[in-house]
């Protein structure tokens, strides 16, 4: 396989063992090739016009411009094609993270990262189908803005699993078979079911430290953080709900 024909990720990392660990990484993963490497943003922005990478790996922390200012540059005068982008950051902050989304993030994953978690994820951005970014379902905009509105993080890996999670139990009624589901994610995007499991077990605690007005309001004890299935389950039954509502309504 050639070069043209593999999964072209550049990567963008501060800390230089770490950069050269990723760039082992995804020389070794089958159908990529790390096609350039920076630790600073000044070459990022170098690189990322030359190269045209399908895929950009983008830490936060390095010397100026720092990554959110690499992103504002690439949202401002964005490469073509534009490459799918994986924020990376010991940052946990709330704002950093949409303010990360806001300037053109697809993801952001907090470090210490599970490397075969990120080649899932780079698999499936550097899909063409999924780069053309066709308009998701109105149920799946509704499952998603629940999600949000239940304290879930938006552009968070485990926040993604979760809605695709949603949206299958929604569709087809398949509370019972989560493992079934975790394991049809994990195929879908090269990753482990235990990586899936644990991504969603990460939102569960976020969503239960927030605690928010429609987290609290639905059926779960709110003095520990719920299992995946309890909460799956819950928030997929009310999801349904609003949604027979929405349809009696005549809302789409």
């Amino acid at each position: 396989m050639s070069e043209r024909e593999q999964l072209r990720v550049m990567v963008v990392e501060n800390e230089r063992s770490m950069l050269e660990l990723l760039q082992d990484f995804f020389q070794m993963q089958e159908g990529m090739v790390c096609c350039a490497a920076a630790s600073t943003g000044r070459e990022a922005l170098d690189l990322v016009y030359s190269t045209l990478p399908d895929v950009l790996l983008l830490d936060l922390v390095m010397p100026s411009p720092d990554g959110l200012s690499v992103l504002e540059y690439l949202q401002a005068d964005p490469p073509d094609p534009r490459p799918g982008i994986i924020v990376t950051s010991a940052v946990k902050g709330e704002r950093i993270v949409q303010e990360s989304i806001r300037l053109g993030a697809d993801y952001y994953m907090i470090k210490p990262i599970d490397f075969f978690e990120l080649a899932g994820r780079v698999r499936m951005l550097g899909r063409p189908e999924t780069r053309e970014r066709p308009a998701p379902s109105p149920l799946q905009v509704r499952i998603e803005n629940l999600l949000l509105e239940a304290g879930s993080r938006g552009g968070m890996v485990g926040h993604g699993y979760l809605i695709e999670t949603a949206l299958r139990m929604v569709t087809g009624g398949r509370s019972q078979y989560l493992n079934a589901i975790y394991k049809e994610l994990a195929e879908y995007y090269k990753t482990s079911e235990n990586g899936v499991s644990e991504a969603i077990r990460r939102e569960m605690t976020a969503m239960f430290q927030r605690k928010t007005p429609f987290y609290c309001s639905l059926p779960l004890d709110t003095s520990r953080p719920p299992s995946p299935r309890k909460f799956l389950a819950a928030f997929s039954a009310r999801v349904q709900e609003l949604n027979e509502k929405c349809l009696k309504g005549g809302i789409v």
